[in-house]
């Protein structure tokens, strides 16, 4: 496997191999392939409630062409697929590493979906978790959201070198079936060969802190959708960042950012006066023809990734880099310093290189955390520290 050139498997889970697989949560009878059969194999654990779900784990399918390596429909028990890998279905277009068909209640966490038509395909399914998945080389799509497939989390996925799109969120009846209020987050969409993220007649979705970069078309493509948040995204070395298109018929408005942030434009950087983090003047290269026009009203400023630097914040401080407003517009902390939703800064590496402390806060009384950070020699004096 680790050395399988013709696959890209390299990177597969070590588990064990199984079959591609069906489970129907409405199937009944005799060799009915529902979740109670499901349960009697070995590859499946727990009981579908919600503090025992079904758990599907460490196992590797290889599709052979089917329509997909594993496929789960018309279920609301509750489940987890989780280290696994998929590969090789992809015959028709939604021939899928993992096949959603009217699902709900479930998770899936830490798997790979690669060389099918599309990695994870989600119809007719609410309410599920797509988290911390790689979804690459996939000939259509990294992930699918089809026709009214609502109240997903999609966090922490890494959707790359896809042919067409890493996302998609779509609907064959626009009037009818439209995908909303999905959360799209912390995601890295990049090198797709089309576009990164695609979304048509889709409303109300919440799309941020994702790396849009390297897509070869386009970052982000919008079409006849309307009041989807798009804000602290960052948008890096594509062809076109973004397009909002607008339909006549179905006039709809989408919000580039929120009341305090926008986005990351690696084409925009006019200036930051009063040091806040926000660049003075509005990013409006956002084609597309939509009334009133796509603008970024609030784009970040400056290079917002951190650049192993020392760290110092003075919370007597309204502006300027070392304050938390413009501290809270970088791609490392996010939260707005309340109890209910602290700042949070997150995934560094610092080296003080035996010198002073490595992150310092002083004058603060706001709430922050600080996590998932390796902070190294810090310097030898009585108040230097890590933190």
């Amino acid at each position: 496997v680790e050395n399988d050139d013709g696959n890209n498997i390299g990177h597969l889970k070590v588990s064990g191999y199984e079959n591609p697989i069906e489970i129907n949560g409405s199937a009944t009878g005799i060799g009915a392939h529902n979740w109670t059969w499901a349960k009697a194999q070995p590859w499946c654990t727990g009981n579908g409630i919600e503090s025992d779900p079904y758990i599907i784990e460490d196992i590797i399918i290889d599709g052979e062409g089917s329509d997909q390596c594993i496929g789960i429909y018309e279920s609301n028990e509750y489940f987890i697929i989780r280290n696994c890998s998929f590969y090789n279905s992809r015959v028709t277009a939604t021939d899928s590493g993992i096949k959603l068909l009217e699902v709900s209640n479930g998770k899936i966490i830490n798997s790979y979906c690669l060389n099918n038509t599309v990695g994870i395909y989600m119809f007719e399914s609410s309410y599920n978790t797509i988290a911390e998945n790689s979804l690459y080389n996939n000939s259509y799509y990294g992930i699918q959201l089809y026709d009214s497939s609502n109240y997903n989390t999609i966090s922490d996925n890494t959707m790359n070198y896809n042919s067409i799109y890493g996302l998609s969120i779509s609907t064959s009846a626009p009037l009818a079936k439209k995908c909303t209020d999905n959360a799209i987050f912390k995601n890295n969409i990049s090198y797709n060969e089309n576009k990164g993220i695609f979304l048509y007649y889709s409303d109300n979705n919440n799309i941020t802190e994702n790396l849009v970069s390297f897509n070869d078309v386009e970052g982000m493509h919008i079409k006849w959708s309307d009041a989807n948040d798009i804000y602290k995204n960052y948008f890096l070395n594509n062809p076109n960042h973004a397009a909002d298109e607008y339909n006549l018929m179905l006039p709809g408005e989408n919000y580039w950012n929120n009341t305090v942030i926008g986005n990351y434009w690696d084409n925009h950087s006019t200036g930051d006066a009063d040091g806040d983090g926000i660049d003075d003047n509005d990013y409006t290269f956002i084609p597309g023809g939509s009334t009133p026009p796509a603008v970024d009203y609030l784009p970040i400023y400056g290079d917002p990734f951190h650049d192993g630097g020392k760290i110092h914040i003075d919370g007597n401080l309204a502006s300027g880099n070392k304050s938390w407003i413009w501290t809270s517009t970088r791609a490392w902390c996010s939260g707005s310093g309340a109890s209910d939703d602290p700042y949070v800064i997150s995934d560094l590496e610092i080296d003080a290189e035996n010198d002073g402390n490595c992150i310092l806060i002083g004058n603060s009384s706001v709430y922050f955390k600080i996590e998932n950070s390796k902070l190294l020699n810090s310097g030898s004096g009585s108040m230097d520290a890590g933190i």
